[in-house]
C-alpha cells in the first residue's frame, strides 16, 4: 500500500514564491547533419487551426526540398484522406554541391514549430518552412548571401482516372474511380501563380452507402463531405513568374524568394471564387508582422500551458529514460498541435504524416475507427487544448441528425450512436456493414462484421470526454450547451435499447472485439451479457451528468432520464474479488483487449484520485490476459491511474524508446503497431499516461492529487492544467518537493501530495513478457 503524505497548507505555501524554472524547448530539437534518402527521411510542419500539414524532405545530391503537403478536409470521391499534392523547390546552385565546404543541416525548432534547411560555403543558405496558423498556407522563406535560382514545381501523379476495386485494402463494396489531377486554368490565378485540382464530381460513395445501410430516406439529415469537392493546391513565389501550367521560375538569380504552398478546397461551383480569395493577399501570411504572430501563437497556444520536463539536468542525448520520455511527449505534442483543431479529427492511420508508396494509401482506408481515433484527445485537458476537444465534438455533432434519425429507423427507439468504425459522415465502413453477398441473414439495424457487431459502448466515451475538457476543466458553460444534444442522444440510446423499464440486461452486446457474439441470431452461451465496457461507461456518465455542477446546467427533461437511467444500470461485473469484462461471455477471445479495466480507463470507477476501493481493480490488472504496451493498448494508462509506479516507468521508458519504421527518421513517426505509420495511438497513450501518473483528481475536480504515481527516478519541472480552470506548477527533485504553487494560489488548499514511489522491475509486467497482439481487425 502506498503510504499518504498530505503536507499542510504553510508549507505548500512555502513552496509557491518561485515556480518553476523550466527547460528550453530547444534542447528538444531534431537535428540532421546528413539528408536523408527518402521522403520518409522529413520531418513535419502543420498550422494552428488551419488544417494543412506537410513533410519536408531534402534531396541533397539533387538540389532540392520537397513538401507533401496534406490537408484534415481533403477527402476524395472514395472516402480516403489523400495528399493535396507535392511541391519540390529546385535552388541553383545547389546549395549542397560538391565543394568540400559545403554545409548540411535540417533542424526542426520545437518552440517555433518551423523546419530550418541549411547549406552552402559555411552556411550561407536558409530555408525556413512553417505552417501560417489559422490559415491552410505553408509558408518557405529562401535566404541565401550569394545569388541563387529558384524553381517551384507542383508535381502530379494522379495524371490518369484510376480504379478503386471492393477489396480488403479498400474497405469498399463497390467499384469507384479517383480523377485525374488537372492544372488549375483561371482568370483567378496570379502570374505569381499555379495550382493543381481534384474535382471528386458527383462522388456516388456516399448515396451508395446510404442505400447500402438503409438510410436512403434519410439523406436529407446526412453531411456530405464527398460530392462535389474540389481539393487544390496552389505554389506562390514572389519572385518568380509563371513558366508553365506547374512551374514557377525566377528571371534572375537573388538572395530571397518567398514562397507560400496553399490549400483551397471548396465546392466545386466555388473554387475559382476560393481560389481568388486565397491567393489575392497570399504574402500577407509570410510577413515579418505575420512570422511574429505564428511564434506568438505556438508558446500562447502550446508550450506555456503545459511542460513536463522529466530528468531536466541530463544533457540532450543522453540514454536517461526519463529525459527521452519527456523529449519524446514534446515532440508527440507538437504533431498532435499541428492536427487536433481541424475539421476532422486526427487519422489514427498515418495522420497527415503518412508518405508511403503509393503515397495516398494508408492500411485500414478512410474510415475511422473510435477505439484508435480517441486516443490523442484524452491529454488535451491537461495541457490546456480544450479547443482541440471542442473540435472533435463539432465533427460529431454535424453527424447528428443522421445518427438520431438512424436509431429511430433502425430500432424504433430514440437516441444516437456510432459504430466502431465509421465514415466520415456518420455510416458503418462499407465492408463492416456488408457487402451484398454477406447481409444474409441480417435485417438493416445489423451489421455483417461480429467484430464490432454489438460493439456500442463508444458513445459514452465520447460524452465522457467532451464533458471532461469543457466541463470539468475550462467550465465552458457556452461549450457544454453545445453538447447537451449528444448527452441527451447518448442517454435516450442506453435506456431505450435493452428495453426501457426496469434493471438493464445488456444483451446481445461485445465486450469490445475482444469478447464477441460468435453466432446469429445471438444466443447467451456464446455471447456476452452486462458487459464491462458498457456497465461502467452508463455508471460515471450518468453520475457525473448528475453532478451538481453539471446537472444544473442541462434541461430538466436530461435530469429526469439520466435519474431514470442510474437507478437501473446493472451493477459491475466482478469475479473473485477482480473487475470482469462481463456477466456472462464466450468461450473464448478474439482479439487482446483487457475489457474488465475500461473501469479504469476511459470510465475512472478506480482510480488512485477518485479515491475508491482498488482492490477489485488491482486484482485486475495483475490477471489482466495480455500484457501489452504498444500501440493502443492501455495497460499503461492503468497502471497511471491505479498509482503502479514501477510499471509506469518501465512501460513510459519502452515506449519512449521505440524507433521509428525503417526509413523514418524523425522520433515521434512511429512504426505501425496495429495501425499504419506514422501511428498516432503509440504516444498519445505514453502523454495521457504520465500526465496521469503525475497529477489525478477526484470527480468534482475539487480535491487534486499530485504524484500518485511518480517514480522517484525521474526528477521534474512541470506544469499543467487542473480541472476548475486551475493551473498546477512545481520541482521535485531526489524525491524532494522543492517547488509547488497554483493559479489561482488558493487551489493550493486542494492538493494532496503523494511521496514519490522508488521503483523497481515490476513483476506485473516483467513476469510473463510483454505481448503484442498478433492480429488488428476491424481497426482494434
Amino acid at each position: 500500500m502506498l503510504r499518504v503524505w498530505i503536507f499542510s497548507f504553510s508549507l505548500l505555501l512555502a513552496f509557491s514564491s518561485s515556480c518553476c524554472a523550466s527547460v528550453p524547448l530547444s534542447s528538444y530539437n531534431e537535428v540532421w547533419q546528413t539528408p536523408s534518402d527518402s521522403p520518409r527521411g522529413s520531418m513535419p510542419v502543420g498550422s494552428l487551426r488551419g488544417g494543412i500539414a506537410g513533410n519536408v524532405f531534402v534531396n541533397a545530391t539533387a538540389g532540392y526540398i520537397q513538401v507533401t503537403v496534406s490537408h484534415s478536409s481533403a477527402w476524395s470521391e472514395s472516402n480516403d484522406l489523400i495528399k493535396l499534392g507535392v511541391l519540390q523547390i529546385t535552388l541553383t546552385p545547389n546549395p549542397w554541391g560538391s565543394t568540400s565546404a559545403a554545409f548540411f543541416s535540417q533542424e526542426l525548432d520545437v518552440a517555433t514549430a518551423t523546419v530550418f534547411v541549411r547549406g552552402g560555403t559555411n552556411s550561407t543558405f536558409t530555408a525556413a518552412v512553417w505552417a501560417s496558423p489559422n490559415t491552410s498556407n505553408i509558408v518557405v522563406n529562401v535566404t541565401s548571401s550569394s545569388p541563387i535560382g529558384v524553381e517551384a514545381q507542383l508535381l502530379v501523379w494522379r495524371n490518369a482516372a484510376s480504379p478503386v476495386s471492393p477489396d480488403s485494402t479498400t474497405w469498399n463494396c463497390y467499384n469507384y474511380t479517383i480523377a485525374a489531377d488537372t492544372p488549375v486554368v483561371s482568370a483567378q490565378l496570379p502570374a505569381t501563380s499555379v495550382a493543381s485540382r481534384h474535382d471528386n464530381g458527383p462522388a456516388p460513395y456516399w448515396a451508395d452507402t446510404l442505400q447500402q445501410q438503409d438510410l436512403t430516406p434519410l439523406a436529407s439529415t446526412a453531411f456530405n463531405p464527398l460530392s462535389n469537392r474540389t481539393l487544390a493546391i496552389a505554389a506562390s513565389c514572389d519572385v518568380c513568374t509563371r513558366v508553365d501550367s506547374l512551374t514557377l521560375r525566377t528571371a534572375a538569380s537573388g538572395v530571397k524568394a518567398t514562397i507560400v504552398i496553399s490549400g483551397v478546397i471548396s465546392e466545386t461551383a466555388e473554387f475559382d471564387e476560393r481560389l481568388g480569395d486565397a491567393l489575392a493577399s497570399v504574402f500577407e501570411v509570410a510577413t515579418d508582422a505575420a512570422r511574429a504572430s505564428h511564434v506568438a501563437m505556438w508558446n500562447d497556444t502550446v508550450w506555456s500551458r503545459a511542460r513536463l520536463d522529466i530528468n531536466p539536468t541530463a544533457a540532450n542525448g543522453t540514454a536517461d529514460g526519463g529525459w527521452l520520455v519527456a523529449r519524446m511527449m514534446v515532440l508527440h505534442r507538437l504533431l498532435i498541435n499541428m492536427q487536433v483543431r481541424a475539421p476532422y479529427p486526427i487519422k489514427f492511420n498515418g495522420m497527415l504524416f503518412n508518405v508511403e508508396d503509393p503515397i495516398d494509401y494508408r492500411k485500414w482506408a478512410g474510415a475511422n475507427w473510435w477505439q484508435n481515433m480517441r486516443l490523442p484527445y484524452y491529454a488535451l485537458a491537461a495541457q490546456g487544448a480544450e479547443d482541440g476537444v471542442a473540435a472533435l465534438l463539432s465533427y460529431f455533432n454535424r453527424m447528428l441528425p443522421l445518427a438520431l434519425a438512424r436509431t429511430k429507423r433502425y430500432f424504433n427507439h430514440t437516441g444516437v450512436f456510432w459504430p466502431e468504425t465509421h465514415h466520415t459522415f456518420g455510416t458503418y465502413a462499407q465492408t463492416d456493414y456488408g457487402c451484398a453477398d454477406e447481409r444474409q441473414p441480417f435485417p438493416p439495424s445489423i451489421p455483417q462484421t461480429r467484430w464490432n457487431r454489438y460493439n456500442l459502448q463508444g458513445s459514452l466515451d465520447l460524452a465522457l470526454l467532451v464533458l471532461d475538457a469543457l466541463w470539468l476543466y475550462a467550465r465552458d458553460a457556452i461549450a457544454l450547451a453545445q453538447a447537451i444534444p449528444l448527452f441527451e442522444g447518448v442517454v435516450d440510446f442506453y435506456a431505450g435499447h435493452w428495453g426501457s423499464t426496469g434493471l438493464l440486461r445488456i444483451f446481445p452486446t461485445n465486450s469490445l472485439e475482444t469478447w464477441q457474439c460468435i453466432t446469429y441470431p445471438p444466443v447467451e452461451s456464446d455471447c456476452v451479457v452486462n458487459d464491462m465496457p458498457t456497465v461502467a461507461g452508463i455508471t460515471y456518465l450518468t453520475s457525473r451528468l448528475l453532478a451538481p455542477d453539471v446537472s444544473q446546467q442541462l434541461p430538466e427533461r436530461l435530469v429526469a432520464k439520466l435519474v431514470s437511467l442510474a437507478e437501473r444500470v446493472p451493477p459491475l461485473p466482478i469475479h473473485n474479488g477482480m473487475l470482469w469484462p462481463g456477466d456472462s461471455l464466450p468461450p473464448s477471445t478474439t482479439n487482446s483487449e483487457n475489457t474488465e479495466l475500461y473501469a479504469v480507463h476511459p470510465y475512472r470507477l478506480f482510480t488512485v484520485g477518485g479515491g475508491a476501493d482498488l482492490n477489485p481493480a488491482m486484482a485486475a490488472y495483475k490477471a489482466r490476459r495480455f500484457p501489452c504496451n504498444d500501440g493502443w493498448c492501455q495497460d499503461i494508462m492503468d497502471a497511471a491511474l491505479l498509482g503502479i509506479g514501477s510499471d509506469l516507468k518501465s512501460l513510459a521508458e519502452d515506449r519512449a524508446t521505440s524507433q521509428p519504421l525503417e526509413g523514418y527518421r524523425f522520433p515521434a513517426f512511429q512504426p505501425a503497431m496495429q495501425d499504419y505509420a506514422p501511428n498516432a495511438d503509440h504516444l498519445s497513450n505514453l502523454v495521457t499516461a504520465v500526465q496521469g501518473a503525475l497529477l489525478q483528481h477526484d470527480d468534482s475536480g475539487e480535491q487534486l492529487v499530485l504524484f500518485p504515481a511518480w517514480p522517484c527516478a525521474w526528477d521534474i519541472d512541470f506544469l499543467l492544467q487542473a480541472p476548475n480552470r486551475t493551473t498546477v506548477s512545481g520541482r521535485l527533485v531526489g524525491g524532494r518537493v522543492e517547488a509547488l504553487s497554483t493559479q489561482p494560489a488558493e487551489a493550493l488548499r486542494r492538493v494532496r501530495v503523494l511521496p514519490c514511489q522508488q521503483t523497481a522491475t515490476s513483476a506485473a509486467t516483467r513476469a510473463s513478457g510483454i505481448k503484442r497482439p498478433s492480429r488488428r481487425a476491424s481497426g482494434v
